[in-house]
């Protein structure tokens, strides 16, 4: 593995995924939820200063954006939606094809806009490891539709992709003029945030200097044996992540700022890891607290549903949830004017996974 440290964010990639967030009404306040759903209500006092500059700046964004700019008053808003709008199967939007374009044009001088199309509904499967030194030219409309027949059996996403396609030199002039609209006010902020950039990679920098491989498999968890070359470089948006993005020319590792200082806020929380285990162990010991959770297995309930399939009062039923959303065993969600639990399952699995380290593994 072979790597650059860059001491600025990587704007064109932050600033599509601000736009696709806006677009799809996500936020990273949900990110700041989720955390602090998992990890509980102790660390979010700790947790939140940490976001409110990158809210800051989401919001910011978020009030300054024109979809409606200069040369499209009258459709930019609906171009916006049709292009940055998530599908139910790919995990990116279709403006994401305009990307792939430019990696294409970047790394091979190769401009085809079919290629990118396709290497877009593939989710990267279109690509080949000898494109480096043989890319494919595909200007052949035949061609193009017998692979796209074969990628796709839905009809209104076949519909999409051809609209893409169609309106594909249009569609990418809105996305570089959106996204340079973006980026400016992306810079506009980022004096606010110079010197959490530069305290954070500074500490990438020294600790890659002291062992680099130690740095990428027990920080980051990664283990990367190619010799590509990867750039890292900070971001203010993606405050609690660590992030590989891209394709094999041009790949980017992406922290967080204050990403080690959510590591090291986390691990050193007021509740133990024993203190926590013990808890689990005390909750699933009571037959009535293992009985909710093996019917929420099944389906979310609200309180009175539980009562009345367990012959518990809703008073005992209220005790028992109270315990086990503490322990984030399960969370509530307002459905219809009643509150439904859900079972928390990948905090289940992680509790059983630690039961099981600290009883069986070294």
């Amino acid at each position: 593995m072979q790597y650059k440290i860059s001491y600025e964010p990587f704007y064109f990639y932050e600033s599509f995924i601000i736009i696709q967030s806006i677009i799809n009404d996500q936020s990273i306040k949900d990110h700041l939820e989720a955390i602090t759903k998992k990890y509980g209500a102790i660390v979010r006092d700790e947790l939140e200063p940490l976001f409110l500059d990158a809210i800051s700046l989401e919001d910011y964004i978020k009030e300054n954006l024109c979809f409606n700019f200069p040369g499209y008053e009258n459709n930019g808003a609906e171009i916006a939606k049709f292009l940055f709008k998530l599908r139910e199967r790919l995990e990116e939007a279709p403006a994401a094809v305009f990307m792939r374009c430019e990696q294409l044009l970047n790394h091979c001088e190769l401009d085809n806009k079919r290629l990118a199309v396709l290497a877009y509904v593939m989710e990267d499967r279109f690509f080949s490891e000898n494109w480096d030194v043989n890319p494919p030219i595909l200007d052949d409309d035949k061609a193009f539709f017998d692979i796209l027949d074969a990628g796709l059996t839905d009809s209104a996403e076949k519909f999409d992709i051809i609209k893409l396609c169609h309106n594909f030199d249009l569609y990418r002039d809105y996305v570089s003029k959106l996204i340079e609209q973006t980026i400016i006010l992306y810079k506009e902020k980022l004096p606010v945030f110079s010197e959490a950039i530069t305290a954070c990679m500074n500490y990438i920098e020294t600790q890659l200097n002291e062992d680099s491989t130690r740095f990428f498999k027990k920080k980051l968890r990664l283990t990367i044996n190619d010799e590509l070359i990867y750039t890292l470089c900070p971001s203010v948006y993606f405050v609690n992540s660590c992030m590989l993005t891209g394709v094999r020319w041009n790949l980017h590792i992406i922290f967080g700022v204050y990403f080690f200082d959510k590591s090291n806020l986390l691990a050193n929380r007021v509740d133990s890891e024993t203190e926590s285990i013990q808890d689990f162990l005390k909750c699933i010991a009571d037959s009535s607290k293992l009985s909710i959770i093996q019917m929420l297995k099944n389906e979310p309930m609200y309180g009175s549903q539980l009562a009345e399939k367990l012959n518990l009062t809703t008073a005992t039923i209220s005790h028992h949830m109270s315990t086990m959303l503490k322990l984030q065993l399960v969370y509530a969600e307002k459905k219809n004017n009643k509150v439904y639990f859900n079972l928390d399952r990948e905090r289940l699995k992680e509790m059983s996974e630690k039961v099981q380290k600290l009883l069986i593994y070294d």
